[in-house]
This record gives C-alpha cells, sequence and structure tokens, in this order.
C-alpha cells in the first residue's frame, strides 16, 4: 500500500491507519509498504519501499525502527526492502536491494547472506523470498533465477533459465514462490508458473 498500514477491527468495522505523520509519536518509516509478516509473538513486521524494516506491536501501538547503518557492519543490508519470510525457531529473513538478511529471535544483529559466487550485483537482490516446510529458504533473483539456501543462509543450489531445456526455470524473475503438500515447490515468473520437483531438482 502507498497510505501505509491499516489495521481492521471486525467487532467495529473501523480501521485504524498507521502511517507516517500520522500526529502520533509512534509512526510509520514509510507510507509505502511493499511486504509483511506476523511473527510468533504476534508482532507485526513491516518492509517499506526505501525507509527499512519496522515492527508493530498492536499491543500497544508501538513501533521500533530498523534502518541501514554504514557505520554498523551488523545493521540491514539496504533500506528497500523487498521481501520478508519466517523461519523455524522464529528467524526472520529479510530480503533487500542488498541481498538476504537473517535476523534470530531477540536479536538486532543482521547476518549478510552471501550471494552467488562469481555473480554480478543483481544476484544479491530479491524479488521474492520464501521458507519451506523442511527450513529451505528460496530467494527469488531479478534476472538471476531461484536461489536455494540452507538454514544458515548458505547457497545449497542455483536454477536458471536454460533455452532449449523444457526442464528448466521458464524465466529468470521469480516473482513468487510457495510449497504443496505433496513436496512440489511452485515457483511464478514472468513467462507463467513453473512446478519445481526437489528430489530430480527439474521443473
Amino acid at each position: 500500500s502507498d497510505g501505509g498500514l491499516a489495521r481492521w477491527n471486525s467487532d467495529t468495522d473501523r480501521f485504524t491507519v498507521f502511517r507516517r505523520g500520522a500526529g502520533v509519536s509512534d509512526y510509520l518509516a514509510s507510507a509505502v509498504v511493499v511486504a509483511l509478516l506476523i511473527d510468533d509473538g504476534e508482532r507485526v513486521w513491516v518492509g517499506t519501499r526505501d525507509s527499512g524494516l519496522d515492527i508493530l506491536d498492536p499491543r500497544t501501538g508501538h513501533i521500533e525502527h530498523l534502518r541501514h547503518d554504514p557505520m554498523r557492519v551488523d545493521s540491514l543490508s539496504d533500506d528497500h526492502v523487498k521481501a520478508l519470510a519466517r523461519g523455524s525457531g522464529g528467524v526472520i529473513w529479510v530480503g533487500t536491494d542488498g541481498g538476504v538478511d537473517r535476523l534470530t529471535p531477540g536479536s538486532r544483529s543482521f547476518f549478510h547472506c552471501p550471494a552467488a559466487p562469481g555473480a554480478r550485483k543483481s544476484s544479491s537482490q530479491v524479488l521474492s523470498l520464501y521458507v519451506d516446510p523442511t527450513g529451505t529458504v528460496w530467494q527469488g533473483v531479478p534476472e538471476g533465477g531461484l536461489l536455494r539456501r540452507d538454514s544458515s543462509g548458505k547457497i545449497t543450489g542455483h536454477f536458471r533459465h536454460v533455452a532449449g531445456s523444457p526442464s528448466s526455470l521458464a524465466n529468470d524473475n521469480v516473482r513468487a514462490i510457495l510449497h504443496d503438500s505433496d513436496g512440489h515447490l511452485w515457483v511464478g515468473t514472468e513467462a507463467g508458473l513453473d512446478m519445481f520437483d526437489p528430489t530430480t531438482e527439474q521443473f
């Protein structure tokens, strides 16, 4: 949304809006919200287009701001947040224009996951992010296909479109990822929808 974050009360059928400059002490860092996640403590993590990451406690209305700080190596990689995902044990995965960050519960020290070896700068960027039931992290990369990471953030696979190969990824811009009950990974690309079989590693 370009108008901030709205919480709907089903009892009153009314919205409470959180946005920048709302006239209260706690406000969103940006009105442009691009990603949302609810953690194990029912807090709402808000990824913004250009102002980092906000954490809203809906019980108190307090909002904590997490930003990139060039003086801190363990701060958020980049203030352009593109995707959020929740891993096992309450781990929060943050996809930004600067790469994928891993944040453990209770910590404000971000671990910056490595980019694909020898890849261009865009390979560190994120179009989509998903954690499957096994704890495997899947990252959609702009014009870079699909990266597979283990629960520590290490890259364990890189899947690209190969011209003339019907069992390869249809397109290298992966915008949506979902896992089904049969163990398949569904991958939305700019050339349509692919189904990935992790056993054969084919689409």
